[in-house]
């Protein structure tokens, strides 16, 4: 079985002040008309079905996920008693539904993108599930840069078939590195979009972290609660602390266009390829009168 879990507890602060602590941009409906989390349902729901789609939200809007996603049954709402970045998420993820499906295979994926094209979308996932089932390790999505932007992680490959081998991660790298890099065969933008599986996940947290290892396991455990596991976990974010560790990770490259909403500028940028014009012209002058 697969399950989808959508990331969707941040703040977007950097949208603000479209997007606000009471509204984080994973709520906007400024694109399509339905909010970002929905649109990210939308693509999944047709690969695991709507009853394997879980989304982590943050308690803080426990009512407007609630209301904004009043389709799915209360058990796929994961509610975070506070944000302690991707690695807590992810891992307190994973035991949740672990207790609730059994051991499963897990897709996840931001709740901040826009992508257009939904048929290619299920392409490319499918792709993947199919490489991730016949290596049974994890699965990362790539996108071919377009510009040697260095707002995004750049992920170094070896091609091997039809797919890569990942050989490094580079964070958001200057802008010497990425004019270097981006226009390389072997090098795509990392979209955090992954298939893995509790085993893995855990293994590499048991040899790296041990003692995180140790607090998840009294969360499997019913020891501790997730408040606990929150107060106590280690902050830090999923790639550099699991990703960056694990070897023979595998690279889809994906077949789709891809923006990751996590500037005006690319917001601006759909919006206009969308002929939204008065939508921008409406959003630069809220951000005006914020000023």
């Amino acid at each position: 079985m697969v399950v989808a879990v959508i990331l969707a507890s941040g703040k977007g602060t950097r949208l603000m002040p479209l997007s606000t602590a009471l509204r984080p941009k994973q709520y906007l409906d400024v694109i399509t008309g339905k909010t970002l989390i929905e649109d990210t349902i939308d693509r999944v729901k047709n690969i695991v079905g709507l009853d394997n789609v879980f989304v982590v939200c943050s308690s803080l809007q426990k009512q407007l996920a609630k209301d904004t996603l009043n389709f799915l049954n209360d058990e796929n709402l994961i509610f975070e008693p506070e944000m302690k970045e991707t690695l807590a998420s992810i891992t307190h993820a994973i035991s949740y539904i672990n207790k609730l499906r059994g051991d499963v295979t897990y897709l996840f994926l931001p709740s901040d993108h826009y992508i257009p094209e939904t048929l290619l979308f299920e392409s490319s996932i499918k792709e993947g599930l199919d490489l991730y089932n016949s290596n049974q390790n994890l699965v990362l999505f790539g996108l071919k840069p377009t510009e040697p932007n260095t707002g995004f992680g750049y992920i170094e490959t070896k091609k091997e078939d039809n797919h890569y081998k990942i050989l490094s991660f580079i964070e958001k790298p200057k802008l010497e590195i990425a004019e270097k890099i981006w226009n390389l065969d072997n090098y795509f933008w990392g979209t955090f979009i992954f298939f893995t599986n509790k085993d893995i996940v855990y293994n590499a947290l048991r040899e790296n972290y041990p003692k995180q290892y140790e607090l998840l396991i009294k969360l499997d455990q019913n020891i501790i609660d997730k408040n606990d596991y929150f107060k106590d976990s280690l902050v830090d974010n999923f790639s550099r602390s699991i990703l960056e560790k694990l070897d023979n990770m595998k690279l889809v490259k994906a077949k789709y266009q891809w923006f990751d909403i996590g500037s005006f500028d690319s917001l601006f940028e759909v919006l206009e390829q969308l002929g939204k014009h008065d939508k921008v012209l409406e959003i630069k002058k809220l951000i005006e009168i914020k000023k």
